[in-house]
């Protein structure tokens, strides 16, 4: 398949459908992180909208969206994710009604046993697995963005209670426990769950403060000067820390985003007949992982390096898919192949060829140039606990 057929594939989207979305494009201007920055790629804002539309057309009943279509697994993570984009398109509405699920259930979930929302539920809304630390804390952060964009305080409770949870896990040494499994013991402390809650949580207190005293003593290589995702393991390093870490924290180094390099790979997707080229997971650089190449992508916009963004979403265009048939529009699959996932495991079945929640997601993000992370990213962090 060339290079080209993914823009043939959305203008035979926009053919099929072209007064709806002509509709949608006028009503739902998107936003890009309150200004439009120069280089957006009008190509890719159209897929993406292809994109929205697909999201929309897999939504439950109760307002939520699986981590694919017919997976009966609804995520915590995926659902904030979904609103995000709702937000930055200015559907207030749609994102408004995910919040309304969740705020629902603030006394009955959130404020029991332990705390936090679970990280799954089947479709029918059934809580299961962990309550993670960075699943709730990505929660806060779209929540954090609605209430700026609309004013609107109606979820505020379920914002404060975030909050709080998320410093009720910060151990004596700064680091925050990960949250608790499905059997209430508490998960270990997670780099990238600690970068989330590090931009979730408005302002810089003392939290932040101790929790960069942490990271620096635990989660950094001061060798290589890059962020560490679990000290002493074949895991050393991992992708999402490298792109979330240039998002949440002022003043991160560029080099930062040139070492992803060592992640980079060139994967044949045989959904698209067509090698893809972008970021794995680690160091092992078996697969292209989708999620993971646009938040790199959203990092290198955020450093005015849009050219190379852009190349990065063009290779990801190329891998989209249509499923169901039944539903307009396209996603984009979890991974370019069946390589294995960050930690060893293997990917699951349909990985490459099933179109994901998340991935998706970050797409549209990156494709639009908005960046979640950007609210709360000027903290005002002293010099003196930057230690990057």
């Amino acid at each position: 398949m060339v290079k080209s057929t993914w823009l043939l594939l959305v203008s035979g989207f926009f053919i099929i459908s072209s007064c709806s979305h002509e509709q949608f494009s006028e009503q739902h201007r998107p936003y890009y992180n309150d200004h439009l920055i120069v280089g957006i790629d009008t190509n890719l804002v159209r897929l993406s909208d292809s994109m929205i539309t697909w999201l929309s057309g897999i939504r439950l009943q109760n307002g939520l969206i699986e981590t694919s279509y017919g997976s009966n697994l609804v995520s915590l993570y995926d659902n904030a994710l979904l609103a995000l984009v709702y937000l930055q398109a200015n559907e207030h509405d749609r994102a408004a009604e995910i919040f309304s699920y969740f705020h629902a259930r603030l006394s009955t979930e959130m404020l029991a046993g332990g705390g936090g929302y679970f990280q799954f539920r089947n479709a029918f809304g059934q809580p299961q697995g962990n309550r993670w630390l960075g699943d709730n804390a990505w929660l806060l952060i779209a929540l954090n963005y609605y209430e700026h964009r609309t004013g609107d305080m109606q979820f505020h409770a379920m914002q404060e209670a975030l909050h709080e949870w998320i410093r009720m896990q910060q151990d004596t040494d700064g680091g925050l426990w990960g949250g608790t499994d499905a059997s209430g013991a508490v998960i270990g402390k997670v780099t990238e769950g600690m970068i989330d809650a590090f931009n979730a949580v408005p302002g810089y207190l003392p939290f932040h403060d101790s929790l960069l005293n942490y990271l620096e003593a635990e989660r950094w290589d001061f060798g290589d000067q890059l962020p560490i995702s679990w000290p002493g393991s074949n895991y050393y390093y991992a992708l999402d820390n490298f792109s979330w870490g240039y998002c949440a924290f002022e003043g991160f180094p560029d080099r930062v985003l040139d070492e992803a390099d060592r992640f980079k790979t060139t994967q044949w997707h045989a959904a698209a007949s067509d090698s893809i080229t972008g970021y794995c997971f680690d160091e092992d650089r078996d697969v292209v992982w989708f999620e993971g190449t646009s938040q790199i992508a959203v990092a290198l916009i955020k450093a005015g390096r849009i050219e190379e963004a852009n190349t990065m979403l063009h290779e990801l265009a190329k891998a989209v898919v249509r499923q169901p048939a039944a539903i307009v529009g396209v996603g984009l699959p979890y991974a370019s192949n069946m390589g294995t996932g960050y930690g060893g495991g293997l990917l699951w079945s349909g990985a490459d060829t099933q179109p994901c929640t998340a991935a998706t997601a970050w797409f549209i993000m990156a494709a639009r140039q908005f960046d979640p992370m950007a609210l709360n990213y000027v903290k005002g962090i002293p010099d003196n606990s930057k230690f990057w």
